[in-house]
This record gives structure tokens, C-alpha cells and sequence, in this order.
């Protein structure tokens, strides 16, 4: 009797330790789902950038590609963004720090920086990135 409640001591210990360690690994997932666009549904990251440039008032000029079909199984795929901002040399930098402290996985390709004649304080940046979407 006494190697019976062992085992099933045993057994409480380790599906407890399971349970623990899958609550774990889906908080893990939910935040590496982050680092990709949804494929489904990328209005949420275009209104997040849209909710960056207005709390940084900027004013953004988006181009998003969709991903390019592909006859592969990828679960990930990348694609251009074209990300344009204009505004008070502080508010640009204000927008660029606050997107690359966003989850979602942005790579700069080419950034390009122009201070328009008339305004000697004001700020063109164009920014080429890669962004990753999923189709999970």
C-alpha cells in the first residue's frame, strides 16, 4: 500500500510539473506570436503603427507588400515596408525608438534622413524594413 501512494505521488508531482511547464511554454508562444505580423490580419499592425506616429506626432507614410505567395510550406514569411516620417527632429526620434522597442520583428534595410529646405527643424525619414508574417 505503501509503494501505491508513493507512485501516486509520484504521479501528482509530475502532471503538476507538466501542467506548470505547458501554462509556460503557451506564455512563450503568445509572445514569440508577437514577433510576427498576422498574416490574417494585419490591420492590427498597420493600426499600431498608425497609434506610434500619432502618439509621436509624426506624420506616417505607409507602403506594406503583401508577402509573396509561395509554393513552400513556410509558416514565415517576410516582406517590405516602407515606413515614412515627418515631424520635429525629437518626435522622429521619439517614433523610432518606440518602434524598435515594438514585439514585432522589424529589420531597418535602408534609412534615409532629409531636412526639407524651408524647415530647417523638420525631419524626413524614410525607413526600407523587413517584417515577418505568419500564417499560422
Amino acid at each position: 500500500a505503501q509503494t501505491s501512494q508513493s507512485d501516486s505521488t509520484k504521479a501528482t508531482t509530475n502532471l503538476i510539473t507538466v501542467l506548470q511547464r505547458r501554462v509556460a511554454l503557451a506564455a512563450a508562444t503568445a509572445s514569440l506570436r508577437q514577433l510576427f505580423v498576422n498574416q490574417a490580419n494585419p490591420v492590427l499592425f498597420v493600426s499600431r503603427l498608425e497609434e506610434l506616429a500619432a502618439k509621436h506626432q509624426v506624420t506616417m507614410n505607409l507602403n506594406v507588400q503583401e508577402p509573396a505567395s509561395t509554393t513552400s510550406q513556410a509558416k514565415i514569411v517576410p516582406t517590405t515596408v516602407e515606413i515614412q516620417v515627418l515631424g520635429q527632429w525629437s518626435d522622429v526620434l521619439d517614433f523610432i525608438n518606440a518602434l524598435q522597442t515594438e514585439p514585432t520583428a522589424l529589420t531597418i534595410e535602408q534609412f534615409t534622413i532629409q531636412t526639407p529646405s524651408n524647415s530647417p527643424d523638420v525631419v524626413s525619414v524614410t525607413m526600407q524594413m523587413i517584417s515577418y508574417w505568419r500564417s499560422l
